[in-house]
């Protein structure tokens, strides 16, 4: 072995180690942000929960042009807006009378301002196609998601949904 290929090799084995340090490092992070969301999620009541998660990270992990830290944005269950149940409602007033998923989480954000969790919408749809309220006329598979037609008018309320 030749000097220059010994500190070629040490020069690698040392960028090694940094960028192994780095993820370590941002694993850490990682972990600890995700610990400290759910703890918050269990302990901190709903509408202080968003606020107080972001004041945090940006206490802890101040955005620059080294840091590693990602965000990630809350799921919601419930807006200002009212239950899941109800802008699932509303927003199928604002949707074509065939429709779906993602067109119903468009209209649900249009009417909240909020994005809601797809697999929440495509769920409260599924159940709104048990109840009889809207109908399923093609299976979804794997990323192409189901369609649905109404099978009520909006003005009527709809009512006794699980």
């Amino acid at each position: 072995m030749k000097t220059t290929e010994y500190k070629e090799l040490k020069k690698q084995l040392e960028e090694q180690y940094k960028q192994a340090i780095l993820l370590a490092e941002k694993q850490r992070i990682d972990g600890i942000t995700a610990i400290e969301t759910v703890w918050k999620m269990l302990h901190v009541p709903r509408r202080k929960r968003q606020a107080t998660i972001e004041s945090q990270q940006q206490a802890e992990h101040p955005m620059d042009s080294n840091s590693l830290h990602v965000e990630t944005p809350p799921v919601v269950t419930k807006s200002n807006y009212g239950t899941l149940v109800d802008t699932v409602k509303k927003s199928l007033t604002l949707v074509p009378e065939t429709f779906t998923s993602k067109q119903v989480v468009a209209a649900m954000q249009q009417i909240s301002g909020i994005k809601f969790n797809n697999s929440s919408v495509s769920n409260r749809l599924k159940r709104l196609a048990q109840d009889g309220k809207i109908e399923r006329i093609k299976q979804g598979h794997g990323k192409s998601p189901s369609e649905y037609k109404r099978k009520i008018t909006m003005n009527e309320p709809i009512t006794n949904v699980s």
